[in-house]
């Protein structure tokens, strides 16, 4: 969590947020994709790259709270979007995830902005797969939310 003053939530760019460039490159093991949160243009703000492929909109209460939803992991040859009911309650084989940003006011002219990321998986094995999975990206994943957390107190304060 991070306190700053004068607190303006706005969709950061992948530029913006240090080592986010890196840590996906490495992540998509340095082969080429199409534009999409793992190949993040730096002129768009990442929350509508985010959402053109991979996320779902769940919930935005401006200025209070977003939250994003995603499939993690689905079942071989499975193509399925996500949608709210799937992120919901997912199907035996299916692991969803969500990621929120909350501010919350802090005395006058100051906020507290939070990120929180959950996982849910429809089956055992979903669990498994994603706990696996997970152990990997971990490190990587929490330093790109401290990381835009950042990004946004510098766009804050400025």
């Amino acid at each position: 969590m991070r306190r700053f003053f004068r607190t303006r939530v706005v969709p950061r760019r992948a530029d913006e947020i240090a080592f986010f460039g890196t840590l996906t490159w490495i992540r998509r093991g340095g082969r080429a994709q199409p534009p999409g949160i793992l190949n993040a243009a730096s002129s768009r703000p990442l929350l509508d790259v985010a959402t053109d492929r991979e996320f779902i909109w769940l919930s935005v209460e401006p200025p209070r709270e977003l939250v994003l939803g995603i499939i993690v992991g689905r079942p071989a040859g499975q193509r399925r979007p996500a949608t709210p009911d799937l992120v919901r309650s997912p199907p035996p084989g299916f692991a969803v995830g969500t990621i929120n940003f909350l501010v919350k006011p802090d005395g006058p002219h100051a906020s507290l902005v939070s990120t929180e990321t959950r996982v849910s998986a429809g089956s055992a094995d979903a669990r498994r797969r994603f706990a696996a999975y997970w152990r990997l990206i971990y490190p990587g994943s929490a330093l790109i939310r401290r990381e835009w957390l950042r990004a946004i107190e510098r766009r804050a304060i400025s």
